[in-house]
């Protein structure tokens, strides 16, 4: 963390205190929130006296404000709680709503599933907003990408209300139709406003539960045939209304069950998710992991199935809607974790969309520690195999730089080498089997003896030769026997020195790895293999 502008106010000891630990301890959560307390109160320098910074206080004070909201959210992106905390403050001490907003499209760009920033950000725009246009296309936005979210009614009801109170009946009626059919925690209330709105119904608002083609088509009907001209005719009228009622009815009754089935085969999942936020530090039961494991799957079953039968209809866009939704949601409570950034990616894999999936994937490397580097080596084998082989080094260099006593990147570098220029490839493993001498990574980047053997291509002379140039010191290892073994036996077919490698596994120094290589020397004690 970094300020522009420390020469310019005098800090609080205990402050400066706060921000030093801060910046030796940057993923500490609960520090951050300590800093930003004290920030808050930066005007009171004995501390014993709080005054929180107002729209009043000098511009400075602000300013460290921000800058400690910045890196917090830098440090932590998942936290939705303070994007809202950031933009609110923000708006409260006089910032220019045009700002507010950037920060919240900001937080939308990183969380775009997150129910909690949708809702801050509406309850934004309707306080800032005169253009009743601006405000639905708000809505729209958050109905977008958060109306399949399974706890929406918190979004659904703001819409519908603002909507009751703009007295907008035809789009009222249309989102309460989209509604019907999303399985959500409080499905139910909107279905039974639904259908009092169909009961209630006349000649005029009927319209917006039936369209004219379904009219004619479905229920052998005209617009004219519903029209009364008088009281007589209104008398027999009358019944064709009641009658399209309780069609309609039925068919909203049937889209009910499926909806309440849904919801129900959701529940189950949903009620064992205790911890729906992101919590840095804190990791997940095996119980909520796994939760999150099979309920992504019942999810995939269905959209995979429809997207065998038909990738457009709308089931398909509908359940893929609700997957994705879940999957972003998993996300940000689990962001931590490799595994569900690559069962997302893998997702987007099984149904052809490639550049999606390394999208999610570098999404994930920028987001957790990829400690173990399943991310960088997932994208990796991605881009090699799209044929986009510069990418790919470049991901394999930036891991090398941070990680350079990585094997699997090692082997990665090699591989993408030996395709630029084969002739450089026992020259990179020999530079590498010298990097590793001495040290404690020795032992496993041996297995390069048995990496080269996987480039026939290379000079089997020279190969021959770099396996001798090794064989003092490298007598007692498991991956230079092994692989002098594999040489000899099936490369370079020679009855002398494949011998002379069963000698060695025989002679081992080190009794685990001589227990190790027995069972391939006592398999080939006859020679079979010449």
């Amino acid at each position: 963390m970094s300020f522009e502008f420390l020469d310019q106010i005098e800090f609080p000891q205990k402050w400066l205190l706060t921000a030093k630990k801060v910046i030796n301890n940057k993923r500490d959560l609960k520090l951050w929130e300590e800093l930003l307390l004290q920030t808050e109160r930066l005007p009171t320098k004995d501390g014993k006296n709080p005054v929180t910074i107002s729209e009043s206080s000098p511009d400075i004070y602000k300013r460290v404000l921000y800058a400690v909201y910045e890196n917090l959210l830098e440090q932590f992106p998942f936290c939705e709680q303070y994007w809202c905390d950031y933009a609110t403050q923000r708006f409260q001490l006089g910032e220019d709503s045009l700002i507010v907003k950037d920060i919240f499209k900001k937080g939308l760009q990183c969380l775009k599933k997150s129910i909690i920033l949708w809702e801050c950000y509406l309850k934004f725009v309707m306080k800032t907003s005169c253009s009743s246009e601006n405000i639905l296309n708000a809505f729209e936005q958050a109905r977008i990408n958060v109306g399949h979210h399974y706890y929406a009614h918190v979004i659904y009801d703001m819409y519908l209300d603002y909507l009751r109170r703009t007295n907008n009946r035809k789009l009222y009626h249309r989102l309460l139709r989209r509604i019907i059919e999303i399985p959500m925690y409080q499905y139910s209330k909107y279905f039974n406003e639904y259908l009092r709105l169909l009961q209630n119904a006349d000649l005029e608002t009927i319209k917006y539960f039936v369209s004219t083609n379904e009219l004619n088509t479905v229920f052998n009907l005209t617009w004219e045939k519903l029209l009364p001209t008088g009281d007589k005719v209104k008398r027999q009228q009358e019944p064709e209304l009641t009658n399209l009622k309780k069609k309609l009815k039925k068919i909203f009754t049937d889209i009910f069950i499926v909806t309440q089935y849904h919801s129900y085969q959701m529940w189950d999942y949903e009620r064992d998710l205790k911890q729906p936020y992101y919590c840095p530090g804190k990791e997940l039961t095996v119980k909520e992991l796994n939760t999150w494991n099979r309920y992504l799957d019942y999810l995939e079953l269905y959209t995979l199935k429809d997207i065998s039968k038909d990738k457009r209809s709308g089931v398909t866009k509908f359940h893929k809607a609700l997957l994705e939704t879940a999957y972003e949601r998993c996300l940000i409570c689990a962001a931590d974790y490799p595994f569900f950034w690559i069962k997302y990616a893998n997702l987007k894999l099984n149904v052809a969309k490639i550049d999606e999936a390394k999208h999610i994937l570098m999404r994930g490397l920028s987001s957790t520690d990829d400690l173990d580097l399943r991310l960088r080596m997932r994208l990796i084998d991605i881009e090699i195999l799209s044929g986009n082989k510069k990418n790919a080094r470049d991901l394999v260099v930036q891991g090398l730089t941070a990680n350079h006593n990585s094997l699997g990147l090692t082997l990665k570098f090699i591989q993408l080498e030996h395709t630029r220029d084969s002739q450089s490839t026992l020259k990179i493993v020999k530079m590498k089997l010298e990097d590793a001498k001495g040290t404690s990574f020795e032992t496993q980047f041996d297995f390069l003896f048995r990496e080269i053997l996987s480039y026939a291509d290379i000079d089997k002379t020279e190969v021959a030769a770099l396996f001798k140039q090794y064989e003092a010191e490298k007598k007692n290892s498991y991956h230079y026997i092994r692989g002098l073994l594999d040489f000899y036996k099936c490369y370079k077919q020679d009855c002398e020195n494949y011998k002379h490698a069963l000698e060695l596994a025989t002679n081992c120094e080190n009794i685990n790895v001589r227990k190790q290589l027995a069972r391939i020397a006592s398999d080939d004690t006859d020679n079979e293999f010449f």
